[in-house]
């Protein structure tokens, strides 16, 4: 009977589920020190069971519905950074979303793109369609504090993610 405000599931960089975990209940006050708490666990459980090595590369993706804030998101994860200090930590947090204006059709308007269609806004901004019969497509936006910022590969990754979640699209 108790509510989770904080989850995640960790996988490998071939879409391989690792492990996943979810956090206790938080309030505002010690929202950024709960949510370093739970991704220092999250980091360590994955270093332990992949046998990652010291000074090995460990990319670390957000996922978030909301743009990250400073006083929580980013001070977590640049608090978690500093306690790997033996591995090579990159992020990125990605903003994704439906709730935006634009619309993408094919031809004269009438026909649904492809999934799977990337198209670039900016540096840091794309449309994904994610294939379902819709015109709406997913907008990705990378939060310019990330230290990783591929944003054709990201997106990739959240076109495949997307079938091991297929119900939240």
């Amino acid at each position: 009977n108790n509510r989770t405000i904080g989850f995640a599931s960790v996988f490998d960089h071939h879409g391989a589920y690792v492990l996943g975990g979810c956090s206790p209940l938080s309030n505002m006050e010690n929202y950024a020190e709960k949510l370093c708490d739970h991704i220092k666990g999250i980091v360590a459980e994955a270093i332990q069971v992949q046998g990652v090595e010291p000074n090995s590369t460990i990319r670390l993706i957000f996922h978030l519905f909301k743009d990250a804030s400073r006083y929580y998101e980013i001070k977590a994860i640049l608090e978690t950074i500093e306690c790997f200090a033996d591995y090579k930590i990159e992020y990125s947090l990605i903003h994704i979303s439906y709730h935006h204006p634009y619309r993408l059709y094919q031809g004269e308007g009438k026909d649904i793109v492809k999934r799977g269609t990337f198209i670039e806004i900016s540096d840091n901004w794309a449309l994904l369609n994610m294939g379902v019969q819709r015109s709406t497509p997913l907008l990705i936006k990378i939060d310019p504090r990330s230290t990783y910022s591929d944003l054709y590969d990201l997106s990739k990754q959240i076109l495949h993610f997307a079938h091991l979640s297929h119900k939240s699209f």
